[in-house]
């Protein structure tokens, strides 16, 4: 084994199941760790190359040669981690939007409620007013049929 420090040549651990090199590794699960459970497994087919500093490389270094695994397995490894942190960030943020919404509807549902309440006492005062002024019950109410269907006429359509 070379010192701490000092980069190890590329596939100096072998991969995971001692598979070489060229030879692509099975995991359980696309990124996530594996958890004893045996999935539909992913093949490890696609490379790319990233650039890190010596201190990034010895750690990795270090990382691999304490669980005896390959950098690729320590790299994938904190990739999972990252992206499975990503994931519950993106959760997270499709559960505040539901919950905004949420509180939307139960302030929207509110106002609907206050507005029905205070059409209902301006007609009680109306219909108050007009029968103090002399006018009989029946009257009032054909009137107030009459004008609610005239109303009617003019609301907007509902949305869908």
């Amino acid at each position: 084994m070379e010192p701490l420090g000092k980069p190890q040549a590329h596939g100096a651990n072998p991969p995971i199941g001692g598979c070489a090199p060229h030879q692509a590794a099975v995991r359980p699960s696309a990124w996530a760790a594996p958890t004893g459970k045996m999935m539909s497994p992913a093949t490890y087919d696609k490379q790319f190359t990233v650039q890190v500093t010596e201190q990034m490389l010895s750690f990795i270094d270090l990382m691999a040669d304490r669980q005896h695994i390959s950098r690729a397995e320590v790299t994938r490894q904190a990739l999972r981690d990252y992206l499975d942190a990503q994931e519950k960030l993106i959760g997270s943020r499709s559960r505040l939007g539901r919950t905004v919404m949420d509180q939307i509807e139960v302030v929207q549902n509110r106002l609907v409620r206050q507005l029905n309440h205070m059409s209902a006492l301006l007609l009680a005062a109306v219909i108050l007013q007009q029968i103090q002024r002399g006018e009989s019950g029946s009257r009032v109410m054909e009137q107030i049929v009459q004008l609610a269907g005239q109303i009617e006429d003019h609301l907007p359509e509902a949305a869908p």
